[in-house]
């Protein structure tokens, strides 16, 4: 398989065009989930929403909230403040995605304890 900088971009352009043709996303139902858990299709939906993510923007994922959790359980390694921060940015963001929400809240609330708040 190609890598660096070339295959990374066409793989992003790749699920870019799948998207674009409203193609579902592909589906992520996987308790603890991390990269690992992805077959290929997966992971390519993942860096492309990782990649929007960490541009600003926040893609649907269809009630696929592993994908979230995927990125959540890499946020809660971060020092509590930058946690909260993305933590409040998620839920802002994933506000229709309820059982991923609750979840989020129970963990902002520890950074906020974490910080002294």
């Amino acid at each position: 398989m190609p890598r660096g900088p070339v295959a990374a971009r066409k793989m992003v352009v790749t699920v870019f065009n799948l998207l674009k043709t409203s193609e579902p996303v592909p589906p992520f139902n996987q308790y603890f989930a991390s990269e690992q858990n992805m077959d290929m299709q997966q992971r390519r939906f993942y860096r492309y929403w990782l990649d929007s993510w960490s541009h600003g923007q926040a893609l649907d994922v269809q009630g696929n909230i592993s994908y979230l959790f995927c990125y959540v359980y890499t946020v809660l390694a971060c020092p509590p403040e930058k946690a909260a921060s993305e933590l409040d940015r998620l839920t802002r963001n994933y506000h229709q995605e309820a059982k991923f929400i609750e979840y989020c809240r129970v963990w902002l609330s520890d950074c906020y304890v974490l910080m002294g708040e």
